[in-house]
């Protein structure tokens, strides 16, 4: 793979993870995707504003699914729901990425 198609693959990635956490994210639970110079990373707070460490990670869109993950585990331990995991392969859309002119077909 071509380092473009991978930086596409990356960028698209990142993209469905943003709009997965804006889905499935708790009510009141922030991700927020700091960046600078040559580098990004994700921070949570939760529904009262305090931060809450997650695990870091190559990828930052596994950094926001893993935020993500993370504040819905603690949201439901604190108000006593029931915690049903998703499989992680169900989080993100499958991002297939074609050549110009090329189509499923």
């Amino acid at each position: 793979m071509k380092e473009e198609e991978r930086t596409q693959l990356r960028n698209a990635r990142t993209g469905a993870a943003i709009e997965s956490a804006a889905a499935r994210l708790p009510k009141g639970w922030v991700v927020s995707i700091d960046i600078e110079s040559e580098s990004a990373w994700v921070s949570l707070s939760d529904e009262y504003g305090d931060d809450i460490e997650t695990d870091g990670s190559e990828e930052l869109s596994d950094e926001i699914d893993g935020a993500v993950e993370t504040a819905i585990i603690r949201a439901a331990r604190r108000h006593g729901d029931d915690i049903k995991k998703e499989p992680s392969s169900t989080l993100l859309p499958e991002v297939v990425l074609h050549e110009p002119g090329e189509t499923n077909e």
